[in-house]
């Protein structure tokens, strides 16, 4: 569906566009009209209400340019999987050891890889923290709640973990095409060189941290630089070995290989090396008639770590897995029951849940509710 919509618009649907989001705007303001009355548009036209306009079409926005942009990225990787001529690979970025006594080079920052949906949903939390006043105490709860579900969604790490405790481990001679979870050892061509301790590797996580302090005291830590490198490498077990694309691979659990100080700023370094054993989770698809295992688009899973930190780390989350679920309902209980109307008489407790909604006194909701 989505490959569908993204070529329409990018074969000139996009003239359409305005027509389509007329067509819907239309067809939620009657509906909410019929519910609320007079009331819906006194809020439409109100400060609230624009900035929701201005919400939707951002949002709009976002979606149909990451609709656009699908045929693109598939054009992209396609061409990022042909050979390239000689088989050698150019390396852009070469690092040394830092000299004892200097403080740590820093290089360019890459700009981290980021989803279209993640940047129009960081808009919606800024547009609803900025709500907040016009809607009362239905926006304080709103905006709880939101708090607690962006908290607990998933990302990389938890997805790998989720999907490491179901699904069961293959060979490589007997994996399927789809999702697949495999241990075994890597094998590379060619290594590169770690950038703190020197050392070759597969693949490398680095990073540059800034201890800063405040007026209190307290001290944290700010993130100013992070790369990842991984060459192309294989995964073998005793049955054989599969190819690896290495693109947006998420490297998980690994330990420091490497920590150097330099006044306020900390170096850190993670590695990727053949004589570990490692657990990877990822898509086994078929090119050109053998099978690589390479990222789950949908799922959003692909990612690598070392047996013997993953089974430590299974077993603190199964033990603080179910804690963190009580906390979550737990809080949810007392901030709605804070902002809850009630009011004691005779010695009975009554909730007056009608005061909670913004619509309440329009003709059509006041008759919907009693």
């Amino acid at each position: 569906m989505f490959k569908s919509l993204a070529r329409f618009f990018a074969d000139g649907g996009i003239i359409l566009l305005p027509v389509i989001l007329f067509i819907l705007l239309t067809a939620v303001g009657s509906l909410f009209y019929l519910i609320f009355g007079d009331a819906f548009f006194n809020t439409l036209f109100g400060p609230a209400g624009v900035m929701l306009l201005v919400a939707v079409m951002l949002f709009t926005c976002y979606g149909v340019s990451a609709l656009m942009n699908l045929p693109h990225e598939e054009k992209h990787t396609a061409s990022s999987h042909r050979p390239v001529p000689g088989g050698r690979r150019k390396s852009t970025m070469c690092h040394s050891a830092p000299a004892k006594g200097k403080s740590i080079s820093v290089p360019p920052p890459t700009a981290p890889y980021q989803p279209l949906w993640k940047k129009a949903l960081k808009g919606m939390v800024i547009v609803g923290f900025m709500l907040i006043p016009f809607l009362g105490m239905p926006g304080i709860i709103l905006f709880i709640c939101l708090l607690i579900i962006v908290s607990m969604l998933p990302r990389a790490q938890s997805r790998f973990m989720r999907y490491q405790q179901i699904l069961p481990t293959s060979k490589v001679r007997s994996m399927a095409t789809g999702i697949v979870e495999l241990e075994g050892r890597l094998l590379a061509q060619k290594q590169i060189q770690a950038p703190l301790s020197g050392q070759r590797c597969i693949g490398y996580y680095y990073t540059i941290e800034r201890e800063e302090r405040e007026s209190n005291g307290k001290t944290h830590y700010r993130l100013i630089h992070e790369e990842k490198r991984c060459q192309p490498f294989q995964l073998q077990d005793d049955t054989g070995s599969v190819s690896v694309d290495v693109e947006r691979l998420d490297f998980h659990l690994l330990a420091t290989n490497k920590m150097v100080r330099r006044g306020d700023e900390i170096a850190k370094e993670y590695l990727l090396t053949r004589e570990t054993t490692y657990l990877m989770i990822g898509q086994a698809a078929r090119r050109n008639g053998e099978l690589v295992l390479t990222r789950d688009r949908f799922r959003r899973v692909f990612g690598i770590a070392p047996i013997n930190n993953l089974q430590r780390r299974s077993k603190l989350d199964a033990l603080f897995g179910r804690a963190r679920y009580f906390i979550v309902v737990t809080a949810m209980t007392i901030a709605l029951l804070l902002v809850m109307p009630i009011e004691v008489q005779h010695r009975q407790v009554i909730i007056h849940f009608t005061q909670l909604l913004p619509f309440a006194s329009s003709q059509p909701a006041s008759g919907i509710i009693q």
